[in-house]
């Protein structure tokens, strides 16, 4: 006979019939083995199998999943136990965490009990993100996208997060973004789900960031912030601050941003270690970004060389660095220095084989042309080409702070040089990158 009532040995009379069929046995065979009736066994798979510790020991024997959840109790905490091994993948403890992976794997063998079996996959995935493995992590995503449609709630957040990653490493911040914010629907239904989705938040962040989105970038980092609060966030605050600053630049608050780069610049200087050099050149990169945008030069490139020595030469960050000295230099007239300069970056872009900055290059270069002399034949190349060629492919990067500077030198030429309708279409490129950066939600570019 099936035991009484008994809240530890709950098992869901449906599991218990996925089971049944996926071992290929019948209820009466079942049943002979449990001593019980075909009619108990039908009952219960049509509700909840109620049986005490021994009986639950019997079933399971009997489907040769001894070290398989099988109760309800059984199956939360092994997803405990499931969370506990993610946890130990996202604070790198390799050895622990390879270790545990040996006691929760045996879940795969267990095809009925699907949704541990694919929580267990997303957290594979996790892992294969953090280690750099992007081939093997697209391969699980899309074998776990197949079973998108039957995916519980649970499964369809860590997928969805799981694929932003992705391609937020692969940079394509727009795709990032609808997968982080089609999670963000489902962790919102979580219980303490503003805790729960606090590095969530930072993604959507980090993607509206990357699209020049700074509205955006603001609101999702401050709920970041509020959900993590100070001690939760210590490890990660520079990198907050930094994106927060960048993006009050980007919307006109530049005291707020200076204010706020020198809190981080006192923390990482504080703290200096390998990687906080790096830090510094950023924040240093992003003191000179803020004195550009208010077109004080001289400060701009002052702070922009003290970073180029902290960064790595050649890097994304170095090139960046050294597109806005040459910017800077070229707007203060000092044409041949900044020519020497645009050399540099030709050739580590070139060397890189990175493509961004070769067309960047290109760009320094008609506009130095540009400013040098406006007034020839060349100069008029040298804007048509930017117009027709730089500015929608910088477009399609979303580097909108780079076609404003450009969008206003342009529409300073035409007009001065009587082109009234090229400058009015400048003029209505520029309007169109505000309103974007002011209004979108990023859906479109």
């Amino acid at each position: 006979m099936l035991g009484a009532y008994n809240n530890n040995t709950i098992l869901s009379g449906y599991r218990l019939k996925l089971i049944r069929e996926w071992r290929n046995k019948s209820q009466a065979e079942l049943a002979e083995f449990l001593e019980c009736s075909v009619e108990e066994i039908q009952k219960a798979e049509e509700d909840l199998f109620q049986c005490n510790f021994e009986q639950l020991g019997r079933v399971k024997k009997f489907f040769d999943i001894e070290d398989i959840p099988l109760s309800d109790e059984e199956v939360r905490v092994f997803k405990e136990s499931l969370y506990y091994w993610r946890d130990l993948i996202r604070n790198r403890k390799i050895d622990e965490a390879t270790d545990f992976q040996e006691k929760v794997s045996s879940i795969v063998q267990l095809p009925p009990c699907m949704d541990l079996v694919m929580l267990y996959r997303q957290f594979e995935v996790s892992d294969c993100l953090l280690e750099n493995h992007l081939e093997a992590a697209e391969e699980k995503l899309r074998e776990l996208e197949k079973h998108l449609p039957s995916m519980d709630a649970e499964n369809q957040y860590y997928f969805y997060r799981n694929s932003g990653s992705l391609k937020s490493v692969l940079r394509y911040p727009s795709e990032a973004l609808k997968d982080f914010l089609k999670a963000l629907t489902f962790g919102e239904a979580r219980e303490n789900a503003p805790i729960f989705n606090g590095a969530l938040y930072y993604n959507i962040a980090s993607c509206y960031f990357d699209l020049h989105l700074p509205h955006q970038t603001i609101a999702f980092l401050e709920q970041a912030l509020d959900a993590h609060g100070d001690d939760r966030t210590k490890a990660y605050r520079l990198h907050f601050d930094i994106l927060l600053a960048v993006s009050y630049i980007r919307i006109g608050r530049v005291q707020a941003a200076k204010a706020l780069l020198s809190k981080c610049l006192a923390r990482a200087e504080g703290a200096l270690n390998g990687q906080n050099g790096l830090i510094i050149g950023q924040i240093l990169h992003n003191f000179g970004f803020a004195h550009r945008f208010l077109g004080e030069w001289a400060e701009a490139i002052d702070y922009l060389n003290k970073a180029a020595t902290r960064l790595s030469e050649g890097s994304e960050h170095y090139l960046e660095t050294m597109y806005q000295i040459v910017w800077c230099t070229a707007k203060m007239g000092r044409y041949p220095q900044a020519l020497n300069a645009l050399e540099r970056i030709k050739e580590l872009s070139r060397y890189a084989e990175n493509q961004k900055y070769i067309l960047l290059s290109e760009t320094l270069r008609c506009f130095i042309g540009l400013c040098q002399a406006p007034a020839t034949a060349e100069a008029k190349e040298n804007a048509d080409y930017i117009t027709t060629n730089v500015l929608p492919r910088l477009e399609e990067a979303y580097e909108y702070t780079k076609m404003l500077a450009l969008c206003e030198e342009l529409g300073n030429y035409y007009e001065k040089f009587g082109e009234p309708s090229k400058a009015l279409d400048v003029i209505k490129t520029s309007h169109s990158i505000i309103k974007r950066m002011l209004y979108q939600g990023g859906d479109e570019k």
